[in-house]
């Protein structure tokens, strides 16, 4: 269960810390280009979270392969 638990909040770390950059860049240019940066921003979002999913996945691996070493 601590797996799980670490792995949520590591992943929900990450998704707050990327939400907050999509929510700063997403208002920062003109009107007519923001539809472009709203897509932009999003693929570029989800990319990160699935990103920071995985690797978060592999370092909570890492850490349990540690403990059920030791």
């Amino acid at each position: 269960s601590w797996t799980y638990l670490g792995y949520g909040v590591a992943t929900l770390a990450i998704g707050l810390l990327l939400a907050a950059r999509f929510w700063r860049f997403s208002f920062s240019s003109r009107p007519d280009k923001r539809w472009a940066l709203w897509l932009f921003t999003l693929v570029d979002w989800i990319t990160w979270l699935v990103t920071g999913a995985g690797i978060g996945l592999l370092l909570m691996a890492g850490v349990n392969l540690v403990f059920a070493l030791t």
